[in-house]
């Protein structure tokens, strides 16, 4: 004999929906053989099983009389309570996989924002070296154009220069 809870809520759940104004005395719960809970020798017993069902809203108690409530008659009409644990287990399946997926996107988006800082990091390096280079080509291009006018600036100095010692 199979003691899971859940097999057995589901059964109870839909003698309760069948029950007279959806009511039963808790000790007309049954097991999966039918026996009631109150005389079997199952692990789970009646109050094991109504607190179970109270703690998943399925049903309410007053002294020993429980009644489904409606969320517990919409979960028998939509198949039972195995199939609303399979619902659930479902969403929270793609719930996991949604923050999966989530999470490997955010480090997806990290490592991509540091690739492109580097990225820029390196244009920055390469405008700099691009700029130094720039500059070092002008100064080139100035003596080339002005190369005559260094050794020039020479003669006309040492041409100064002997004037100027003739002068003294």
């Amino acid at each position: 004999m199979n003691d899971n809870i859940d097999v057995l809520i589901n059964k109870n759940l839909n003698l309760l929906s069948l029950a007279a104004m959806g009511e039963m005395e808790e000790h007309e719960f049954l097991n999966e053989d039918g026996i009631e809970l109150a005389y079997s020798t199952s692990k789970i017993n009646d109050k094991v099983l109504i607190k179970h069902m109270l703690k998943e809203d399925l049903i309410t108690v007053s002294d020993t009389t429980s009644k489904i409530t409606p969320l517990g008659d919409k979960i028998v009409k939509k198949g039972g309570w195995l199939v609303e644990l399979q619902k659930r287990n479902s969403q929270i399946k793609k719930e996991f996989k949604k923050t999966e997926l989530k999470e490997s996107l955010e480090i997806d988006i990290k490592l991509l924002q540091k690739d492109n800082f580097e990225y820029l990091k390196t244009i920055r390096n390469q405008n700099d070296r691009i700029r130094n280079l720039e500059e070092q080509i002008k100064t080139i291009s100035l003596l080339k154009l002005y190369w005559w006018l260094i050794p020039t600036c020479i003669v006309v100095g040492i041409f100064l220069a002997q004037i100027w010692d003739l002068i003294k």
